[in-house]
Parts: C-alpha cells; sequence; structure tokens
C-alpha cells in the first residue's frame, strides 16, 4: 500500500511523544510530591528536586520536537496515498506499479513505475524539495536500475503543488497533477511488467 513505510514511521514518532509526555508527568507528580513531603528541604533534596526539573524539562523538549517530526510523517504518508492513488491508474493500462520498496541500505522507494514508456523512480514530497532529496531520488534510481538492468529515470512528485514537469540535476520534478500524463508519455526504453516484477522480487 503507498505510504506504508511512511505510516509506520509516524505511529512510532506519535509512541514516542506518548512516551516522552508520560515521563514527563511523572516527573512533575515527583517533584510535586517530594514537595509536599518536605524531602526538598535538605541539601541532598535540593539537588534530587532539580535533578527532576531538568529531567521534566528534557522530556517536554523532547517531546515537541518529536511531535513535529510525527506531524510530518503523518503529513507525508497522505501525501504518499493521494500520488499511489493516482499512479494505480496506470496499473490499469497494463504498467506495472509498486509502492515501499525496501531499499538494502534502509529507507524505500515511495513509487516504481515502468511498462511500455520505461521505467521511473518517484519520490513523494508534500510541498518543497531540497538538494539531498536530488540526490535521494538518484540513488533509489540506482538501485532500480541494478535489478531491472535498464535506465531508470528518478522523479520527485510534489503532492500539493502545480508545478509543470522541470529537470534538476538529473531529476524530473513536477506536481501531482501532471504525473500520470507525464508518465504516460514517457520515452524510456519499454520494460516488460512481468520480468520487472520477476527481477525485484529476486
Amino acid at each position: 500500500m503507498p505510504g506504508a513505510w511512511a505510516t509506520e514511521r509516524s505511529r512510532r514518532e506519535t509512541r514516542r511523544v506518548w512516551l516522552l509526555l508520560a515521563l514527563f508527568g511523572v516527573s512533575i507528580l515527583t517533584g510535586a510530591l517530594a514537595a509536599r513531603l518536605g524531602w526538598l528541604s535538605s541539601g541532598h533534596g535540593a539537588v534530587a528536586g532539580l535533578g527532576v526539573v531538568a529531567l521534566a524539562l528534557i522530556a517536554f523538549r523532547s517531546a515537541e520536537q518529536a511531535s513535529v517530526e510525527a506531524i510530518g510523517w503523518v503529513r507525508g504518508s497522505r501525501a504518499e496515498r493521494e500520488v499511489g492513488i493516482e499512479l494505480e491508474r496506470l496499473r490499469g493500462e497494463g504498467m506495472l506499479v509498486l509502492h515501499d520498496l525496501e531499499l538494502d541500505h534502509g529507507g524505500n522507494v515511495d513509487h516504481l513505475v515502468c511498462g511500455r514508456t520505461g521505467a521511473y523512480v518517484v519520490e513523494t514530497k508534500l510541498r518543497r524539495y531540497e538538494e539531498r532529496h536530488l540526490r535521494q531520488a538518484k540513488r533509489e534510481a540506482s538501485w532500480a536500475h541494478e535489478r531491472l538492468r535498464v535506465w531508470v529515470t528518478p522523479v520527485i512528485c510534489l503532492a500539493t503543488r502545480d508545478d509543470s514537469p522541470y529537470r534538476r540535476q538529473g531529476v524530473w520534478v513536477m506536481g501531482r497533477a501532471h504525473l500520470v500524463d507525464w508518465l504516460r508519455a514517457g520515452r524510456g526504453t519499454p520494460v516488460d511488467p512481468q520480468r520487472a516484477r520477476q527481477a525485484l522480487d529476486d
């Protein structure tokens, strides 16, 4: 299913947020109980109290950061699902469409499409991309090339934008609205979908 890898990452980050918030709550309750019982009046108690406060602050800051990452993964998984639904239209036209292919060195290929117009890896981004994403898309294309033994074109799809297709550093970049038609019109080396599937399964 498209977006499954990103969805799992979002779940892991969400669990991390709840664990950190639980640690924050326990720290606050421990500090409040210690103050009520008068344990903080001694020198050692004061040091321990400061340690509890520090732990609570670290847990809260970490939870804040993890929540930002979790939200990013949730949005990313939604974008991958939307792009995946668009790409599924090509399956009915005889093309091979795969999602969430695991890479040998970790990570995944969001989408792979191959058939009569060539072979393509599609990296989905919500609205923008960075230089490192261009390198990432090219690495994914190289990984697919080693298995399919044909040229694989790297693509970045911006799920919430309408950019017309353009090429940057060997990677095609475009908005979601243009992706399917652009793949239909591709001029790559034709790939037999069944053989491609077998090659990827080996």
